[in-house]
């Protein structure tokens, strides 16, 4: 009797496993951006990538692989040439309103709040998604994430680093991972404060899921928040975007 072997996967067109890396069976986050590449442009970047790769070996010098890579992303979301359209994944369905808010003090004077969508939480609340999936799991299911309402998380502002996690699936989070203040940069803020460069952090900042129900946020969510800021004598807000 011969022993069965394992059924094969199906093999890819190069644009299907480009696909992929965009919130499907091998998301990745880093490299979801050449989904936006036709086939062609795709076999173009992971060759240059390999070759990158290889003299990167070679030399113990990534900054040209970095540089590839930076340059790939800029051409995956740029419009094409001669459009003056922006890029698929950057047309907006409506256009944003332009601020006419002024502070009415210096910064010195203020007080100013910290408001991510980065989707950074305490370790200890609970997370963005079921805590019973993991972090792949929840990529695989990004696409739903855009019909729940979202939720604000509350950070007390003196919270150490170490105690804060990520848990956005739709950017790279590993650099966050390494200092999460190029997301949610608490602990400069405190810096601020203590050189009287601003007059006073608030003493929670705010976090939720970027990846959300954009009509609900906007028409309920945001002005709701934008309220309770007013009611709590915020003077000024530092958005960041995950």
């Amino acid at each position: 009797m011969s022993t069965p072997t394992p059924e094969e996967s199906p093999a890819l067109s190069l644009h299907a496993f480009a696909g992929s890396l965009y919130h499907g069976e091998r998301a990745d986050n880093f490299f979801k951006f050449l989904h936006n590449f036709p086939e062609p442009a795709v076999a173009e970047v992971l060759q240059g990538l390999l070759r990158e790769i290889g003299d990167a070996i070679d030399t113990g010098d990534t900054t040209a692989l970095e540089r590839f890579v930076q340059q790939a992303q800029v051409r995956a979301y740029a419009p094409p040439p001669g459009d003056q359209r922006p890029s698929q994944m950057l047309q907006l369905a409506e256009p944003v309103p332009t601020l006419q808010a002024q502070l009415k003090q210096p910064l010195s004077a203020s007080k100013v709040a910290l408001f991510t969508t980065g989707a950074v939480a305490l370790k200890e609340q609970d997370p963005f998604y079921p805590a019973e999936w993991s972090y792949d799991e929840a990529v695989r299911h990004a696409r739903a994430f855009v019909q729940r309402d979202p939720t604000l998380k509350l950070i007390p502002k003196d919270t150490p680093n170490d105690q804060l996690r990520v848990d956005h699936i739709a950017y790279d989070r590993r650099a966050a991972q390494r200092d999460i203040n190029v997301i949610f940069p608490l602990e400069r803020l405190r810096e601020l404060e203590a050189a009287r460069e601003i007059g006073e952090l608030a003493p929670l900042a705010y976090s939720f899921h970027g990846l959300t129900n954009v009509p609900r946020l906007r028409d309920v969510f945001a002005p709701a928040w934008a309220n309770q800021l007013a009611q709590d004598h915020i003077d000024a807000v530092v958005l960041t975007p995950g």
